[in-house]
């Protein structure tokens, strides 16, 4: 399927994605901010679509534990989840991700007509059907293993891009450069496994994980505490 125009300019964008991945795996931390103030100038268009996505998608999984929904996998709610997915998410992926095949260039990219960023917002209920999936699917001992680090999800986060920029980056060990795919599908998958027994390990002593609790801090700073109504008698 071509990218967006003619080959020349398909070649183009794989040579300027093959080059950031270079410069980052190879030159020093000052040396890397021109190309990252370019990289995070790109990332705030994009977030401007994305960030209201993922709002949505925290508030959706909050909803679902407070429902009771992750405790229960058969609760009727997971059906309309697996139909929902299935039925408009997936369609509008697919459409979705054949106009970004054809637009692949970052400035196309961003300037994306209106049609396709409903596609784009909507086809994100195609996640509803991975959850189904995934709960009624999966071991209920696995999914119990792998919960604490759901529990941490932006510690967990902050500490995969550091590790990983140790590691791969120029400023780091340099290995993006010497590391094959499945070297660096190892590697992720060994960080991840990692951070699961982090994070068991650290939940069993606290409540929450670090950065959860400073946001949680954050948030709620200067609010009165909450009345517990449990704990109030006549």
């Amino acid at each position: 399927v071509p990218l967006s125009g003619a080959p020349d300019t398909a070649r183009e964008i794989v040579e300027t994605i093959e080059t950031q991945s270079v410069a980052t795996a190879t030159l020093g931390y000052f040396a890397q901010w021109p190309l990252r103030a370019e990289l995070f100038a790109w990332q705030l268009q994009a977030n401007l679509i994305g960030l209201p996505v993922v709002i949505a998608l925290m508030l959706t999984g909050a909803l679902a534990h407070r429902a009771g929904w992750l405790q229960d996998p058969t609760a009727p709610a997971w059906h309309w989840a697996r139909r929902i997915g299935m039925g408009i998410g997936l369609p509008l992926a697919l459409v979705f991700g054949t106009w970004s095949v054809r637009h692949a260039d970052p400035v196309a990219n961003l300037a994306m007509p209106a049609w396709i960023i409903v596609c784009q917002a909507a086809s994100v209920v195609l996640s509803f059907a991975y959850a189904a999936i995934v709960l009624q699917s999966v071991p209920r001992a696995l999914i119990k293993w792998l919960a604490p680090a759901g529990r941490m999800p932006l510690t967990n986060y902050l500490l995969q891009s550091v590790a990983m920029g140790v590691l791969l980056a120029g400023w780091g060990l340099g290995l993006g450069t010497r590391l094959g795919y499945a070297q660096l599908s190892v590697t992720a998958a060994a960080i991840f496994v990692v951070q699961v027994i982090a994070s068991r390990a650290w939940l069993a002593i606290h409540a929450q994980g670090p950065l959860e609790a400073l946001w949680r801090w954050w948030t709620y700073r200067g609010a009165a505490p909450r009345l517990d109504a449990s704990r109030v008698t006549n």
